[in-house]
């Protein structure tokens, strides 16, 4: 997962322009803080919309069987 979160954040920083297809060690430094925010970022949203989804299926479920047994 974490791999596959390191590629396609490089991906995302490719096609925006913060990195060139020969970027140096320097260069790699200069990004890498960007990197951990736009890794972060990801994380979150996905973690947010696993609690989101679990509250929603909590509420549903306990709209439609009022009476738990």
């Amino acid at each position: 997962m974490l791999t596959s979160c390191v590629f396609l954040t490089k991906q995302y920083c490719f096609a925006k322009g913060m990195l060139s297809p020969n970027t140096n060690i320097a260069n790699a430094n200069e990004i890498q803080n960007e990197i951990r925010i736009v890794q972060a970022s990801l994380l979150g949203s996905i973690l947010a919309n696993l609690l989101l989804i679990l509250g929603m299926a909590f509420l549903v479920g306990g709209l439609r069987y009022r009476e738990q047994v």
